[in-house]
This record gives structure tokens, C-alpha cells and sequence, in this order.
């Protein structure tokens, strides 16, 4: 712990979140202890997989918890945001990297614990065995395109950077555009784009709002002329997310259409599982023991098989149907909640270091945080899912960044009353330079 809790936390209102996350586990503890010793009798239960999707849910809350209450904090050095940047141009390239391993060996897109996927070979990661996440682009490639273009957009901070740095945002703002396409997610293209649009209108960036333009014209020319190809010859991948705006749709289109009719008819079975019993209702039910995908499949079909394996371990693709399912009205008004209070906590960051003189690291990511949560509800809620490590993530670096601010202002500020007692001295004064401080 480098630095003691900020005067920063008390000035956004850290403490509303600390105590909305603290009622969050309580409420939490109380369900998990409901459905372990009553449980519901709409399925039969085991511990493990409950353990499991508390932890999904909870273990984030727990670590946000802990991280507002005591001095916890990173060593932040004068490098923040080039830090941000080599991390996620790290995990871009190791992404694409994993992709295009899958690509050679002819992996489309579809479910990689399919039958007729299981010759497809994986990456794993030793000690803790794990794999690089097939689907990681879908969220990791417009994360970096906020940032990076978020960086970009701020005024002179390109033309203050030396050379490496501006090549290294102009390539990860690009790696995230590229990510967003090879990303197999309709939405992650869309995302990035908005991203982008938006932050440009924020700063008012005319060439830039038009240079967006110009490459959302570009991906739709592209696509439509060369179609037949990416139909018939580019992985699904591709294929996937250029479909809305092609003229001739290829095979993936129908892909899109069964999962968008799979996904929002469990959206509705999921609602209605939920209203139909008064203690699911108010309280949820948590998850039943998991079924097996492929056994149900060759029994009820495909489309069956999805919504009883989903609707059975409440992970509906949608945070809406997935915390009322697991944890009632109660659950999800809590949960809410915290996510909101967590988008506030982020938004007046951004107010109060602007106001009282903090610096422009932290404006900077405060800002970009807050529109990306802001959108990340919304999009959570329609097709997504918890809050996790990476929002914790960012609080404890805010907090950081602000520790790290005070605490050279109060030091810049004793050296002045230490050299005002030599009037032979003038030197410059720091006092002022952030009054917010005082």
C-alpha cells in the first residue's frame, strides 16, 4: 500500500459505494444460505456450481468491497497511460495471435466445446489450467479503441508525446478497430464505432467525426464489393460481423438469425420462469446442477437443449433475465444498484479532478471509464453479463492516481513553507497550482 486513502474517495462520494457494495454481499450471503439449506424445488442443486456463480457475481463486489475500505493502492509512476497502452497492445496481439492459430486450423466460430470442434487445438496455459479466451476480442478490442482514441482526442496530449508513444496509440487504436472485426461479435464493431463517434463529438474533433464516417463508408464499400468473397472464403469470424451491412448475405447471416431467435426467446422463458414463482421472484433461485449440452441435444434438439442448459445454470446471455432468475427483484434492484452508483463513482472522478486540478492522467481515464460504463450497462443488460475484474480494476487505479496527486502536492507544498522561511529567496510558488487541494 504506497499511498493512504485519498481525500479524493471523500470528494466523489466513495463511501455510497462502499456501503451499496457491502448490502450487495450481505444480500448475497443471505441467498446462498436460503437456497443451500431451503432449496427450491424447481431443481435439484450442488454446491460447487453455486459456489461458482456466486463467485461469477460476488467475487467482484467482495474485492470493490475491501478496495474502497482500506489503503489499497498501486505505485503509479508519471506513466499511467502508456502503461494502459502496452498492456492492452499486449493482450491484442496475443489475441490475433490466437486467432490466427484457430483460423489455420479451420475453427469457424461456433461453439469451441462442440463435438465437431473438439479436434481444434488450444493454448493452455500451464499451472492454472486455462486457455486464452476464444471470445475475448469481443470486449478486449473496444476497450483499446476508446482509450487509444480517447488519448488521441485529448487536446495536445499527441503532440506532448514522444515519437514511440504516438506510434504505440495509433496501433492499438488500429489493432482494436481490426480486433473488432475478427471478433466474431455483431456488436463489437458497432461498439468500437460509437466509441469513437462519441468521444469525437465530446471533443468536438470536426475532422474526426468525419474521418469516423469515412470509415464506417468504407467498411460498408468494402464489404459489398468484395461479398463473395468474404462469404464464401473468409472464416465466419469475419464473415459475422459485416453481414448487417451487406447487400448479399452469406451462410453466417443464418447463424446470426438462429442465435438471435435462440437468444431472445430464453430472454422471454427466462422472465417467465421467473415471475411464475413468488420466491424466485423476490428472492431467485441461484443455479441448479449443470446439464449436459450434447445428452440434451441429441434428446430435445438444438434449440431446446439451449434454453434448458441455459434457463438450468441462469446465464441467460443478458444480465437482466441472469441476476432476476439467480437473485430475485431484490437481487437485481442491489446489483443495479452498484453498477450504477459504480458509473457515478466514475463520472465524478472525472468532475473533480477537472474542477480541483488533479492531473490529466486521471481526467483522461476517468472520462474514458465513464462512458464505457455507462454504454457497458446498457449493453450488459440486453447481451451481456456481470461486472468484473477489470471496473475493480480501474477504481483501485483512480484511487491511486489521486493518492499519488495529493500526496505530491502536499509534499511540493511543505517545501514552499520550508524555503519561506529564507525571504532572501524567491523562488517560484506552488501554491495555487491546485487549489482544489486546500
Amino acid at each position: 500500500n504506497p499511498y493512504p486513502n485519498p481525500v479524493f474517495l471523500k470528494r466523489v462520494n466513495g463511501k455510497s459505494l462502499f456501503i451499496g457494495s457491502g448490502i450487495l454481499l450481505f444480500y448475497g450471503t443471505l441467498t446462498f444460505a436460503l437456497n443451500k439449506t431451503i432449496p427450491f424445488d424447481g431443481g435439484s442443486y450442488n454446491t460447487k456450481n453455486m459456489l461458482k456463480a456466486y463467485a461469477s457475481t460476488f467475487a467482484p463486489v467482495l474485492v470493490l468491497f475491501f478496495a474502497l475500505r482500506m489503503p489499497y493502492t498501486f505505485r503509479v509512476g508519471k506513466n499511467a497511460i502508456s502503461t494502459i497502452l502496452w498492456i492492452l497492445a499486449i493482450g491484442l496481439v496475443l489475441n490475433f495471435a490466437n486467432t490466427f492459430h484457430l483460423f489455420r486450423q479451420g475453427y469457424g466460430g461456433m461453439s469451441i466445446l462442440a463435438d465437431e470442434n473438439a479436434d481444434v487445438g488450444m493454448f493452455y496455459i500451464p499451472l492454472i489450467n486455462a486457455t486464452l479466451g476464444v471470445f475475448t476480442m469481443r470486449v478486449l478490442a473496444p476497450t483499446a479503441v476508446i482509450f487509444a482514441f480517447a488519448f488521441l482526442c485529448q487536446p495536445g496530449w499527441f503532440r506532448a508525446q514522444m515519437l514511440p508513444l504516438k506510434v504505440l496509440a495509433v496501433s492499438v487504436l488500429g489493432l482494436g478497430v481490426l480486433g473488432s472485426v475478427v471478433s466474431g461479435g455483431r456488436a463489437a464493431v458497432l461498439l468500437a464505432l460509437v466509441y469513437a463517434i462519441i468521444v469525437a463529438l465530446i471533443y468536438r474533433r470536426v475532422i474526426l467525426i468525419f474521418a469516423s464516417m469515412c470509415l464506417v463508408f468504407l467498411v460498408v464499400l468494402f464489404a459489398n464489393i468484395f461479398s463473395k468473397f468474404i462469404n464464401n472464403d473468409m472464416p465466419i469470424f469475419v464473415a459475422r460481423p459485416l453481414q448487417y451491412v451487406m447487400i448479399e448475405k452469406g451462410s453466417s447471416m443464418r447463424s446470426i438469425e438462429n442465435s438471435s431467435d435462440y437468444r431472445s426467446t430464453l430472454f422471454i422463458e427466462a422472465l417467465k420462469e421467473w415471475k411464475d414463482d413468488s420466491r424466485v421472484f423476490l428472492f431467485g433461485r441461484s443455479v441448479y446442477t449443470a446439464m449436459d449440452y450434447t445428452e440434451v441435444k441429441k434428446i430435445v434438439g438444438d434449440k431446446e437443449s439451449f434454453l434448458m442448459v441455459n434457463i438450468n445454470s441462469g446465464t441467460c446471455h443478458a444480465l437482466l433475465p441472469s441476476v432476476l432468475i439467480q437473485y430475485g427483484i431484490f437481487g437485481c434492484l442491489l446489483y443495479y444498484s452498484v453498477y450504477c452508483m459504480m458509473f457515478w463513482f466514475f463520472l465524478r472522478s472525472f468532475q473533480v479532478a477537472k474542477r480541483d486540478g488533479y492531473s490529466e492522467e486521471l481526467k483522461i481515464i476517468s472520462f474514458v471509464l465513464t462512458l464505457s460504463t455507462g454504454l457497458g450497462i446498457i449493453t450488459a443488460t440486453i447481451g451481456g453479463s456481470w461486472f468484473g475484474a477489470f471496473h475493480i480494476l480501474m477504481v483501485i487505479l483512480i484511487k491511486s492516481i489521486a493518492a499519488r496527486d495529493e500526496m505530491e502536492y502536499y509534499a511540493a507544498l511543505k517545501a514552499e513553507e520550508k524555503d519561506s522561511t529564507f525571504p532572501l529567496d524567491p523562488g517560484p510558488s506552488s501554491i495555487g497550482t491546485r487549489p482544489g487541494f486546500a
